[in-house]
């Protein structure tokens, strides 16, 4: 369905017969690359006076027996819409991820992303720390060898311990 992931639909109506319009719609999970499908009708031959409209454009007929005709959109990209003078438009933009108008089946998919997301945030930081703490214990091995620290050279000094030193100190 059109409204698995949240989307939104947006109406615009021009009444104005000379200005043409451009509306920036802004939602969360809108972006200037977000699909959408447009259904823009406007009037036949320019103005209110005629029977005719048209839907993207081409002329909206019903069929000899009066069934009407698919309402088919246009695809665009954007969350900028121009509305025509002497128009109407409904702009479904199927992809917002605006929760409140998730089905309850995305709401489920969705909450199941974000644990997912969050374990395996989880578990790279975990990682990280544990490569972190293996390469402090290698250091500290090295310098340990190397006589700092407390390894079995600390607390002497020439090869006798402190004590060993003070006392030969004494008279």
């Amino acid at each position: 369905g059109l409204n698995v992931r949240g989307g939104i639909s947006v109406l615009a109506l021009s009444l104005s017969s000379v200005t043409r319009h451009v509306i920036n719609v802004s939602a969360m999970g809108l972006s200037s690359t977000s699909g959408r499908l447009d259904y823009l009708l406007t009037a036949g031959e320019h103005h209110l006076n005629v029977p005719r409209v048209n839907l993207n454009g081409a002329p909206l007929r019903a069929s000899p027996n009066g069934t009407l005709p698919l309402l088919l959109p246009v695809q665009r990209n954007g969350t900028v819409i121009e509305l025509p003078p002497l128009s109407f438009g409904f702009f479904v933009f199927p992809e917002a991820g605006v929760r409140p108008c998730f089905t309850e089946k995305a709401k489920q998919q969705a909450e199941r992303e974000a644990a997912q997301r969050r374990d395996a945030e989880t578990q790279t930081e975990e990682r990280r720390l544990a490569s972190a703490t293996e390469r402090a214990r290698g250091s500290t091995r090295k310098w340990s060898k190397a006589g700092g620290g407390r390894g079995k050279k600390a607390g002497k000094v020439g090869g006798k311990g402190f004590n060993q030193e003070r006392e030969s100190r004494r008279p």
